[in-house]
């Protein structure tokens, strides 16, 4: 015995019918007192009693199902969830029997459909005591998602006493009637009855009204229901990992009623499975839970599943399919190529992609590389690429490195780049840095650079200065004195003296020894205190005598001489 869900439409013409349980999932199957309610949106829910899943022994043998539908003419009937999901959750009580449970929903009535309450709903039923004759009415809260609001709850405020045939309990009328009624205030009528005192007295009929809010005192354990909050912690965390793993391999959820399976069923199809870890983990990664249910590109896979099995881009990282972006929903696609505008290449930043500057020609693409010319390189300001100048030969390129000619380094301004005048013998490199000699430092006018004259020890360099002799005695400020003027700087004629050398060959206590200065030890090295001190004094020095406006081969001289004297080195 099925349970069939028939829709027609404003005018009772048929639309469609479809099978609403799954007959696979109760052993033996059988399900009885089906009850509708829907809604001005299109929200239907349809609830019945049935016997437990196979292999659910811990559970009474009814149980209450229920399933959740979308419709809107002229679509087709949607379910909400892929699954039908059970209701009741005390394991204390049962469905009473197939006869009795007499299960009612009723959805909450507005008529304003801008309400967010829209499509929230409460499923009740009777229920009977295990191993007691004890009935009462048992109800459930749910949000319009599907997620319970709070755990199962006994409608009626009054216990009644029993007696042991069962007599004087209060019960739903017959399946059909609406016995719950969920009103515009968010208020819940609920009517039943009580047999009389007697055989013959007729039943009496009472009523229960659940205020507004009344769901909210109803949070039992881990409820409210929140995805991914595996611990009940009221956090989607790391320490939710575990907790979930043990469920997805350990739990059958065709056992767990909807309170126990909703903070497990990520995508919302009423089972726990693998194909909830896809949502688990985005929500790991900060996702908003309510996202996590949408299907937004409408082809039967939650939009988690689709970003995580990279059936969708998320290339903004937003947890929307880039499709569903591209369409308008949180962003531009001003091209319409299915693609964030955000996440396509703006290299100059106008807020219009690279590709459709170029295809609307608002930016010149010369060299057909899909990037507007404003944004690649153009050393010589000719509004083309320096790569488009390169391979057209509207530049020369001597040294292939992808740079116009007059563009690369040319010091001595014959319009070749320098690695080529020294490549092709156009000049001279001594030293081999790719730099012609006419453009290295060259003090003393030889025609050879400072760095070859020393290298090659046809200038000495007696004060290790790395600089030529002769050029010290004709720098500015003096660095090196000559009063004998014989060419070679004092410093180095005095030091050859102490030590014994020079043309004489040195005399007396000198030869053959040290200097008194060596005697004593040399010069004390500097404190920390004084190093400071002497590195303040040496910059003071650098910019009153406006050092760097000097040419390199004269700066490094003056420099060095003048850490000496503060005693640096």
């Amino acid at each position: 015995m099925d349970i069939q869900l028939h829709v027609f439409d404003e005018n009772g013409g048929y639309v469609t019918d479809v099978r609403v349980n799954e007959p696979v999932s109760e052993e033996p199957t059988d399900q009885r007192s089906p009850a509708v309610d829907f809604d001005e949106l299109g929200n239907i829910v349809v609830c019945w009693v049935g016997y437990r899943a196979d292999g659910c022994e811990a559970f009474p043998l009814a149980r209450i199902y229920a399933r959740r539908y979308s419709f809107a003419l002229p679509d087709a009937l949607t379910p909400l969830e892929d699954r039908q999901f059970v209701v009741d959750s005390n394991t204390n009580w049962s469905a009473v029997n197939f006869v009795d449970a007499n299960p009612t929903v009723s959805l909450f009535k507005t008529a304003d459909e801008e309400d967010p309450r829209f499509g929230r709903f409460i499923v009740a039923w009777n229920a009977r005591r295990i191993g007691q004759p004890l009935r009462e009415i048992h109800a459930r809260y749910f949000e319009a998602d599907g997620r319970p609001r709070g755990t199962e709850f006994r409608v009626h405020q009054q216990e009644f006493e029993t007696d042991e045939n069962g007599n004087n309990l209060p019960y739903l009328a017959e399946s059909g009637q609406h016995t719950v009624v969920y009103g515009p205030d968010d208020q819940v009528v609920a009517t039943w009855t009580v047999t009389g005192e007697t055989s013959s007295d007729p039943p009496r009929v009472f009523f229960t009204i659940l205020p507004t809010n009344y769901a909210d005192t109803l949070t039992g354990d881990c409820l409210p229901c929140i995805k991914g909050d595996f611990n009940c912690d009221t956090l989607i965390d790391g320490d939710d990992i575990q907790p979930f793993i043990t469920a997805l391999y350990a739990a059958d959820s065709d056992c767990l009623s909807i309170g126990d399976l909703c903070r497990f069923d990520i995508n919302y199809d009423a089972v726990l499975d693998t194909d909830d870890v896809p949502g688990f983990v985005l929500l790991l990664l900060g996702a908003p839970a309510p996202l996590i249910m949408l299907d937004c590109n409408t082809n039967g896979t939650p939009d988690a599943n689709d970003i995580f099995e990279h059936t969708s881009l998320d290339c903004n990282s937003n947890f929307i399919p880039d499709e569903c972006d591209a369409a308008g929903a949180t962003s531009a696609d001003v091209n319409t190529n299915n693609v964030p505008d955000e996440c396509e290449p703006d290299c100059n930043g106008n807020a219009t992609p690279d590709e459709l500057d170029i295809t609307a020609a608002t930016s010149r693409d010369v060299n057909t590389n899909g990037k507007p010319d404003e944004c690649e390189p153009d050393c010589n300001t000719n509004n083309a690429p320096d790569s488009y100048d390169v391979t057209t030969a509207a530049s020369e390129d001597c040294n292939s490195n992808g740079v116009p000619d007059e563009c690369d380094r040319d010091c001595n301004s014959n319009g070749t780049p320098d690695y080529c005048d020294v490549r092709d013998l156009y000049s001279s490199d001594c030293n081999t840095n790719l730099r012609p000699d006419e453009c290295e430092d060259d003090c003393n006018t030889n025609g050879t650079p400072d760095a070859c004259d020393l290298a090659a020890q046809s200038s000495p360099d007696c004060n290790t200065n790395r600089l030529p002799d002769e050029c010290d005695l004709i720098l500015p400020f003096m660095p090196s004195e000559d009063a004998d003027s014989n060419g070679t700087p004092d410093e180095c004629e005095e030091g050859e003296s102490a030590q014994g050398g020079g043309e004489s060959g040195g005399s007396g206590e000198s030869q053959g020894g040290e200097s008194e200065e060596s005697d004593a030890g040399g010069s004390a090295p500097l404190t920390d205190e004084q190093r400071r001190e002497a590195l303040s004094e040496l910059l003071t020095w650098i910019r009153d005598n406006d050092l760097r406006s000097l040419p390199h081969w004269q700066q490094y001289p003056l420099f060095d001489k003048k850490a000496r004297e503060l005693g640096l080195w």
